[in-house]
């Protein structure tokens, strides 16, 4: 008799929970499912929810159960602590807050080391740019005055990963009930790629103008010697979409590149044309004392090891 009760409590109980998990299930129709990742309820592509179907889930509570997300998300298990390693999916979990993570990169990782990326000129902790003879600025605008935190992988080039980017959301409509995709959609539902935006491995201190007419441009080599910014070995191509960066930095582009596509693997981050290109500029501009130290103090900061620069470091005696 006793086995019967506790027969008919097990089986109420799976009925009502899988009740539960259908309406959850039902937030995200067409987009994989729902999944709980790091304490967070979302869909399995990596969809946010709207307020009314996280209330229905209540966040990863009764009715939903831990999984990982798929392939398009690059998001690891759910865990107590950011995963490291070399293991593929290893990237930022901890923070997903683009302007959180650059208030720390200018306070806590570049408040002694405020050189720019790409010219190498100094700026203050207002992010002004100092005076400097290796940059002349194409124009005399506010940007080639100020300092921006600039991704290395641009974000328009994940972000076409994300299905919220290419073709909204529902949740994406403005006060006057226009819809909306792209950067500010995926920002607004997409949380894996609210991560990825916030990397802060992948941000970097450019001058404004600068990284304005960088873009969304690939990396890659160019022919001639055509520079637009004085001293400073930039060049940019706008028309074939390309920017050659100065050699002092090919090292960190690359790596950088490699440990975005090895932290968020399914998202396109290297195309096979690049692969050569990259592994060249590994070899020409190893990591030097600052990019160790940068790498160490983002580590403590976000939580989870950038492989490629640490192991580099390590070999070089510089960890």
């Amino acid at each position: 008799m006793k086995n019967c009760f506790v027969f008919i409590y097990l089986t109420l109980f799976l009925f009502i929970s899988s009740l539960s998990f259908a309406d959850c299930r039902g937030c995200c129709s067409g987009h994989g499912g729902v999944t709980c990742v790091n304490g967070i309820t979302m869909c399995k592509d990596g969809t946010g929810l709207s307020e009314k179907c996280k209330a229905k889930c209540d966040k990863c509570g009764t009715g939903t159960v831990s999984d990982s997300p798929a392939p398009a998300t690059s998001q690891p298990a759910s865990s107590a602590k950011p995963k490291t390693g070399k293991k593929a999916g290893s990237g930022n979990i901890s923070n997903d807050s683009f302007n959180k993570a650059k208030k720390s990169l200018e306070r806590q990782v570049y408040a002694d080391h405020r050189i720019t990326f790409y010219c190498g000129c100094p700026f203050d902790q207002g992010k002004n740019v100092l005076s400097c003879d290796r940059y002349t600025p194409k124009s005399d605008s506010k940007r080639s005055r100020k300092v921006e935190w600039e991704h290395v992988v641009p974000a328009a080039h994940f972000g076409q990963s994300f299905k919220e980017w290419r073709d909204g959301h529902p949740d994406c409509v403005d006060g006057k009930g226009k819809p909306f995709k792209g950067r500010n959609c995926a920002s607004k539902v997409a949380i894996p790629y609210r991560y990825m935006e916030s990397d802060m491995y992948n941000l970097v201190p450019a001058i404004g103008e600068v990284n304005r007419l960088r873009s969304n441009f690939r990396f890659d080599m160019i022919s001639g010697e055509s520079r637009e910014f004085g001293a400073c070995d930039m060049e940019i191509d706008s028309q074939a979409r390309v920017a050659e960066p100065p050699e002092r930095v090919r090292g960190d582009i690359a790596r950088t590149y490699k440990y975005m596509n090895q932290a968020y693997p399914g998202h396109g981050i290297i195309g096979r044309s690049s692969v050569k290109l990259f592994d060249a500029w590994d070899r020409q501009d190893p990591v030097d004392q600052w990019e160790c130290e940068r790498c160490r103090r983002i580590e403590a900061i976000q939580g989870n090891e950038n492989p490629v620069v640490k192991e580099a470091c390590k070999a070089a005696g510089l960890w």
